[in-house]
């Protein structure tokens, strides 16, 4: 390890300044001390990280909880998880959104794949109308190219040979959702817009000819507001289940407090 040292530093000219102060001023006290001890971290951190690697390699330290390294090494594949259920994003309704609100239902989108990807037995999940306009939104973030997700272009009535296992998920369906069933694919709607367009997938849908079911939120809780939630959060209520979470304790994980006035007719305190 070299030992870089204050003086080196202002030799060589590469030396600390302060719009408010003369460049050329020395240096005082204080401030060679806060230098030196700043160049003495920098001298160290490559070395430490070094250690560190060794401690984690040999067991004896354990990786960072949500560190990426170890979901990659220790996440289980899609193609090797018992998990039968499937989830289709539906990103037809990009024509509905502004740029803001697109970018919006992608970040989501990326928020339901982080969720997806840390499940012991993770779900088949896939994204359609994966079309031009959403792809040039979505190359912002080029990592989505690795993800672990099948990517269609075509609308999901094509992208699936068969659709007489597709359940459109909507809050206005009569249709209440009590069990996930192994080999259906539950669609959820790509559409962020603050409910200016109530209740457009659940007739597209029924247009289709494609059932539709709707999560049993009222019969465990009572939101203050409309049954609207965002995609990432009707995801992560379908992945809980899945992994044998009962409704209520999912839903009461999942929706935030402040939406919730009642539980089960208990009132909120």
């Amino acid at each position: 390890m070299s030992n870089l040292n204050v003086e080196e530093i202002i030799s060589s000219g590469a030396r600390p300044t302060n719009s408010c102060t003369d460049p050329n001023a020395p240096l005082s006290k204080r401030a060679r001390k806060r230098l030196q001890k700043r160049l003495n971290y920098l001298e160290s951190r490559k070395e430490r990280k070094k250690i560190r690697k060794e401690k984690i390699k040999s067991g004896e330290l354990r990786p960072p909880k949500n560190s990426r390294k170890l979901v990659k090494k220790t996440g289980t594949q899609v193609k090797d998880s018992k998990c039968k259920i499937g989830i289709i994003l539906d990103m037809s309704w990009e024509h509905l959104m502004n740029q803001k609100d697109l970018g919006k239902s992608l970040k989501q989108i990326m928020r339901v794949y982080c969720i997806n990807r840390r499940l012991p037995n993770p779900l088949k999940l896939h994204v359609t109308s994966f079309t031009s306009i959403v792809k040039k939104e979505m190359d912002k973030n080029e990592g989505y190219l690795n993800w672990d997700c099948e990517f269609h272009e075509a609308h999901f009535m094509k992208a699936f040979e068969s659709t007489k296992d597709l359940i459109y998920l909507s809050s206005e369906s009569e249709t209440v959702l009590e069990t996930l069933q192994d080999n259906k694919f539950y669609i959820i709607g790509g559409l962020v817009d603050h409910n200016l367009h109530k209740g457009v997938c659940h007739e597209k849908a029924i247009e289709l000819g494609i059932p539709t079911a709707r999560l049993p939120i009222s019969e465990y809780i009572k939101l203050k507001t409309r049954k609207v939630l965002t995609i990432d959060q009707v995801y992560n209520i379908i992945a809980l289940v899945s992994e044998g979470k009962s409704w209520k304790d999912t839903l009461l994980e999942v929706l935030p407090e402040r939406k919730r006035s009642c539980i089960h007719g208990k009132r909120r305190k």
